[in-house]
């Protein structure tokens, strides 16, 4: 339920909502340990978005994303986790810059050559 909430409210954007309902829940309530901080972040950009305030926006995804790194040097092999990573990242960055980053700096730690080819897909095939 909860994830069928979180995934209706950032498809409405409704960042008041969403936040509210995010903060009322425990770090516990999610499966790994950035995802409350994810929402959040995620909820924060979307506010900053529909201030058009862009540079805000940008920042928040690129705190994410750190937020996201550091956990996977914890877990470096969860997949998860890379995709949630290159989604937020493809946010902020252009589709290009995403894909370069990911031959030059995740291939090898994620040593799975037919995953890292479909995100780069995905990423390929997401709009612009």
């Amino acid at each position: 339920f909860t994830n069928l909430k979180l995934s209706v409210l950032l498809l409405l954007k409704d960042e008041k909502k969403g936040h509210d309902f995010v903060s009322s829940l425990n770090s516990e309530d999610f499966d790994k340990e950035y995802k409350k901080d994810m929402y959040l972040k995620n909820f924060d950009a979307i506010a900053f978005e529909k201030q058009g305030d862009t540079t805000k926006r940008d920042l928040v995804y690129s705190e994410l994303s750190s937020v996201i790194e550091k956990y996977l040097q914890k877990k470096s092999s969860d997949k998860e986790a890379y995709m949630d990573l290159f989604y937020t990242k493809v946010k902020f960055q252009t589709k290009t810059e995403v894909i370069k980053e990911i031959d030059s700096i995740y291939k090898d730690r994620i040593r799975d050559n037919n995953f890292v080819e479909s995100v780069k897909q995905t990423i390929e095939s997401l709009p612009e």
